[in-house]
Parts: C-alpha cells; structure tokens; sequence
C-alpha cells in the first residue's frame, strides 16, 4: 500500500503540473492585466483545490464502498462494518498531500515571465537533469546497496522498488530525449516522414517525461507484486508439503509399529499408496526427535523437501533376516582362550586361589568371565541371559548350556561378553562357539555378514569383540576387555542405524555416531549419512531412518509418538483409513496437504501479497488514467501542430499514423524500464517480503528465485492495457487534426 500511495502522489503531482501546464495562457492574460505572480498563481491553485475538494470525500466513500464488498464477499462472516480513526487520519494525510501537489505543481507557474507561459515546450529544460532527478537516482543507489548488503530494513526497504523505477523512468525519460531527435533527423535524412514525425514529436513534447515515469513505476509495481504472489504459491506449497509430508496423513491410535506395518502391508502389498511413519518426540521440544519411513515406499507416498534428493539408499535394511528364538536353553560347543595381564596376577583375599577354574565352579577362586546372549522381547524389552561362566584366565572348552527364559519367544539381539573381576585390568584371547542353537538345533549364524561389526565405547577405544575365520558352524571371536563388557549384535540391526540428520549434531555425540530414540522409545545409536536442511512434519531438525529396520526391534511406541499412514492419493484416503478401521486399527485424525495449503493462502501473509497485486493493477489503471490525461491536456496544441503540417502537405493518414506511434512508443519505453525495474527488485527486495506469518513454523529452506513466467506474463498484461489505452487516446486526437485548428488562439 505505501507503493501505491507513492506511485498515487506522484501522478497527482504531474496531473497536476499537466493542469497547470494547460493553464498557461490563461496565467499569462491574467499577468498581463494586473494580477501579480502570485495572484496568477492562486487562479490555477483555486481551481485545482475545488477539484481536490470534491473529489476527496468521493473518493472516500468509495473506499467504504469497496471494504464493505470485500467484507460481503471475501472476508469470513462476522466481520463488522466500522471506520477506524486511522482512516479518517489517512483521509487527512490525502488532503495535505494534494495541498502540497498543487502548490509544487503551481510554483514555477509563478517564477515564469510572461514570455516563458506562452512558450510551450523548453528544449533545454527537456534534456537537462535536474534535482529531482538526481536525488531520485540517489535514493534509488541506496535502497539498492541496503538492500544488497542486508543493512537497509523497515519501510524504506519496502519502498525502494517504486524509488528504484522511479529513478529509472525519470533517467529513462531524460536519455530519450536526445535519442529521440537523433533518431527524428536520420529518418528525415533517409525520406521516411512518419517515423521521423513520430521522433520530433517525443522530443518536443512534455508528456514523454511524466508518461514513461508513471508507467515505469505501474509496471514495476505490478511485476514485483506479481513475482511475488507467484513466488509466495510456491513456498506455501513446499510448507504445506513440509507440514504433512504426502497428499493425505491418517493418524492411528496404534502402539505397535510391528502391527501396523503389517496392516498396512495387508491393504497395501505393494508401498505405493500407503506406508505408515512413526515419529517420536522427546520430553525436551528442542532436542532431536525420530522420524522413522519404509525408505523403499517414501518417494511414491511422501514429498521431498525441496533441495538436494534425499539418499535412502543408505538407509535401507539390512538384508540379514532377524532371527527367533523360540525355545528353552541355548546350547552348542564352547571353547575358550584367554589370558591376563601378568601385572594382575596378584595376592587373592582369603578363599580366592587364583587357579582357573571350571564354567560350573562358583566363588572361591577368581571372579569368572561370564557368556551371555541379548535379546528383544515382543514387548521390545531388551534382555540379557547368562549362558556361561568361563574362567578368567587359562585355556579349556565346555558344552553350552544355558537357560533362554522367553516363554513367549524373543529376537536374538546378540552375544556379549563380560569381565566381572574388578581386580584384573583387562582379559584378551579368543572365545569360539560351534553350533550355536536352541535345544540342540544349530541357528546357522556363524557366517561373518550374520554380526555387525564391533564399535568400541568412546572410554575404551582398545576393546575388541570381531570375528575371525574359523570352520563350518563355528562362530570365533578374538576379543580384549578393558571394561565391563563387550558386545556383538546381530546384523538384523545395524549396531549404528543410518539416517538423515537435520538440524545440529545432538550435544555429545559426531555425525558418525550420536544419541537418539528408538521406535520402542529406547536409546539407539545413529550415525548421519546425509545432512540435509528439513525433514517431513519434523522441519529444521530431526533424524529420519527406516521403519522396517526399527520395527524388528519390537516394542510398544513410547506415549511421546504417533504412529501414522501416509497415503499417496487423496482420494484414496477414505477408503484406507476404512480398511485401517476394519482391522481393528482406530483412526484420531487426518490431514491433508491441500487443507494445510489452504490455511496458508488465508494467512494474513497471503493476502497482504493478493493486496500488492491489486495494488499493481491499480498502479496500471493510474498510469492508463495519466496516458488520457496527458492527451486530452493536450490534444489542442498537438492538433494544432499536425494540422499546419497537413496544410503543408503531409498526408493526414500520415500524422494520424505517426500520433498513435507517439503513444505506443511512449507506453513501450516505460513498460521495457518498469520490467527491468520489477525484475531487479524481485531478486534483491523478495528477502524483506514476508511469506508467513511466523518463522517458527517448520519450513524447507525458502525459494526467492524469480519466476520468469510471472514477470514475464504480467508485464505483457500491463503492456497490452496501457498500449490499448495509449492507441485509443491517441486515434481520438488524431482524429481532431483539421485545418481549422490552425485558427485557434492560444
């Protein structure tokens, strides 16, 4: 709005000035009997202010007008009809403006001589730059440089693109000038009477200055605003996206990321219409919560943030399948050897030997080693069981033959081995296992591909537990232990899951291991594969890893998480969340992308762009209204002028043709300006414009690029009205070109 109150006050000003312009014969009669500079003065300032008088309250109830059919029509009901005070104090604010456009407009009126009034054009005035021109020029460089370097900010940030085309079309205007009578005397010297017609008359008459200006400024105007709408789309789309994360989200009442996978899996075999996400939150809001997608279903089901493409490859599961235990003892062959440092070979207390001992001794000699195996529960609990104790030290082998405890069955999560004499610094050797299986039957796991590889805990980098060669069904381990204990986890689960990280690494952990929450709600470790800029629902911050990955963990989803299914097609939405339904699996609530694009394009950001739109269009319909009025001001003077050439012998069809070149050309000068203005200002002021009403929300990284399409497609809408109204007003002058206009007096 305060462009177009800056774009309005200038075309009051030259409406004025063309006024004053028009009255400058009747000024020079005035002087000539009597009346001073200022009393002339006053004869052109009285008729002006009249007009002001009447128009200003016109004009102010149309304002009421149009905000009651905007409350009627666009607005949501309950909207009250009221005046603010702040519109009565605009109202003022537009009465001292037009006060002071008359009186610059009637000043030089009064400096002139009686000899200057009568004289219509001013060549010297028309090529010079004045003050005006140079400030604008200036106040333009700085808005740009500001608006360059991110120090300008506040109001005169939001203006600069009208001071930018401003400045443009009054250099523009200036620079033609020469141009045009360069231009004038080639085509006179080549024979070609219209073009050259065409060129004298820009450079002769005034209206070349005020017409290019204002629809410089129209132009720009409606071009940024367009871009800007344009670009606004955009963004509220890549939000939208961002917010819900595919066309249609179902939430369930499901706790079970397990159960609902395979739901989904029964409606949905294939992934490309439906996949379920599971994401969970921590108490702490700022830290990094966990999104978990079935990563070969996201691209068909889901939306990709703008920006680099996400690597899921990397985050795909492992092709290991989990193992089940289901049974009573874990059984197989165990053999061990291990050794001590000699420093720790040190006096017992009383009833401690030190001589190795048996997997079936208890105390009374040193503190054994003990064997146990890690599983998950179906509940997602996870578990640890001795399977053996093996001595501390020394070399021996024992049948295996421990207790499994999961009545209900469990996942084989994987082996681990403990060092429980606090006295002995560190335990290293080898631990082999044949036949590793439940109630005498082998599990077949001892391949190297079936166990993650070993990650020793930050406070003790030289522990070990990693697999060596060894013969069929055996499983050997060469291990050191500085700690308590040292694990290997099966390969169902990677011991560090891959993800995609946004936002900062979580305090205390790199990129290629740091803290996060599991789908059960328990600690896991994650490693960040890629970094990207935003995630779907979660924004600026959050690890995304995969759903069938975690799932084989088991477990129930902690209360801080949502378990949802994403569904490819709106219109498919109904019929999934009934299938869901009929399974058992409750429904709380549903979103759509497009809901979320439409709460965005009622935002108070999205309609103060609609309103720079309309208020680019007004900025047209102000430069269409500055085009009839330089002509009719000054129909006379040009007929005049035409006619005495037709009197000369130049063919009226000629000058008629040249008239209507003038106006296009005219038109197509500011037009060219206005859009390399709007152009510029859309690169450089878009930062400044506000998409959103809050900058919390979570939002993929904002897209300012122009939009060619926009630019372009505006400013030949623009173009095409300001060129029909420019042919139109010309047609009618030219019309007016008869002989017995040279008669006429001043």
């Amino acid at each position: 709005m305060a462009q177009l109150g800056l774009l309005a006050a200038a075309i009051l000003l030259l409406v004025a000035q063309a006024a004053v312009e028009q009255r400058r014969p009747e000024v020079a009669l005035a002087r000539l009997r009597g009346r001073s500079r200022e009393g002339a003065g006053r004869i052109v300032m009285g008729e002006l202010a009249a007009t002001v008088a009447i128009g200003l309250p016109i004009g102010f109830a149309l304002a009421l007008l149009l905000t009651t059919l905007v409350r009627w029509f666009l607005l949501p009901d309950g909207v009250p009809f009221e005046v603010p005070w702040y519109s009565v104090v605009a109202l003022a604010a537009s009465a001292v403006v037009c006060a002071v456009a008359i009186w610059l407009a009637a000043r030089p009126v009064q400096r002139l001589t009686v000899s200057a009034l009568l004289r219509r054009v001013s060549r010297e005035r028309a090529r010079a730059f004045g003050i005006v021109d140079i400030l604008a020029v200036a106040l333009a460089v700085f808005g740009l440089i500001g608006l360059a370097t991110g120090s300008l900010e506040g109001p005169l940030a939001l203006v600069t693109p009208t001071l930018v085309a401003l400045a443009a079309g009054l250099v523009a205007s200036r620079l033609a000038v020469p141009v045009a009578g360069a231009s004038g005397r080639a085509n006179l010297r080549r024979g070609r009477i219209g073009p050259a017609l065409t060129a004298f008359g820009l450079e002769r008459r005034p209206t070349l200055r005020k017409v290019v200006t204002v629809v410089s400024v129209a132009v720009a105007l409606t071009v940024f605003a367009a871009n800007a709408l344009v670009v606004g789309d955009r963004n509220w789309q890549a939000r939208a996206e961002v917010q819900t994360g595919a066309p249609a989200v179902i939430d369930t009442d499901s706790r079970n990321p397990t159960s609902l996978l395979a739901t989904v899996r029964a409606i949905d075999p294939t992934g490309t219409l439906a996949s379920p996400v599971a994401i969970v939150r921590q108490a702490d809001r700022s830290s990094t919560a966990t999104m978990a997608v079935v990563t070969k279903d996201f691209e068909e089901t889901s939306f990709a943030p703008p920006g680099e493409p996400y690597r899921l490859g990397a985050l795909a599961p492992p092709d290991i399948a989990p193992v089940q235990l289901s049974g009573s003892r874990v059984t197989g062959r165990l053999a061990w050897d291990l050794t001590i440092p000699g420093d720790d070979s040190t006096p017992r207390p009383a009833g401690q030997s030190g001589a190795p001992v048996s997997p079936t001794i208890g105390p009374g000699s040193e503190e054994p080693n003990e064997l146990r195996v890690s599983v998950t529960s179906p509940t997602g609990q996870r578990l640890t069981r001795l399977i053996a104790q093996i001595p501390l030290r020394g070399k021996g082998s024992a049948e295996l033959n421990g207790l499994l405890l999961c009545p209900d069955g469990c996942r084989l999560d994987g082996l681990e081995f403990r060092k429980t004499d606090e006295q002995v610094s560190q335990v290293s050797g080898t631990l082999s296992i044949t036949g590793l299986g439940i109630d005498g039957k082998s599990l077949g796991i001892s391949a190297p591909n079936q166990w993650n590889p070993f990650v020793a805990p930050p406070t003790s980098t030289s522990d070990k537990l990693e697999q060596v060669p060894a013969g069929a069904d055996t499983l050997a381990l060469e291990l050191n232990s500085t700690g308590f204990a040292v694990a290997l986890s099966h390969a169902d689960v990677p011991a560090v899951v891959p993800g995609l990280l946004a936002g900062p690494v979580p305090p205390g952990g790199t990129a290629q291991g740091f803290d996060a929450i599991g789908l059960n709600g328990a600690p896991m470790v994650a490693a960040a594969q890629q970094t990207v800029d935003t995630l779907p629902v979660l924004g600026s911050q959050g690890v995304l890893v995969d759903y069938e990955t975690l799932a084989r963990l088991g477990g129930r989803l902690p209360d801080a998480g949502t378990l949802s299914v994403w569904v490819a097609d709106p219109a498919e939405a109904d019929s999934v969340a009934t299938q869901l339904q009929a399974q058992g699996v409750g429904v709380l609530a549903r979103h759509s992308t497009a809901a979320a694009k439409d709460r965005l394009d009622e935002s108070a950001s999205a309609w103060g762009l609609r309103l720079a739109v309309f208020t680019g269009g007004m900025g047209v319909l102000l430069a269409a209204l500055v085009v009839l009025v330089m002509t009719v001001t000054g129909w006379r003077v040009v007929a005049r002028d035409l006619a005495a050439l037709h009197m000369s012998g130049v063919p009226l069809k000629e000058l008629r043709r040249s008239l209507v070149r003038e106006q296009v050309v005219l038109v197509l000068v500011g037009t060219v300006v206005g859009v390399v203005c709007g152009a510029v200002s859309s690169w450089v002021a878009m930062p400044l414009v506000p998409l959103f009403d809050s900058a919390a929300d979570p939002v993929p990284a904002l897209e300012l690029a122009p939009d060619a399409l926009a630019i372009v497609g505006s400013a030949v809408g623009a173009a095409l009205v300001l060129v029909a109204v420019g042919w139109l007003a010309a047609v009618g002058a030219g019309r007016r070109i008869t002989l017995r206009r040279i008669r006429e007096s001043l």
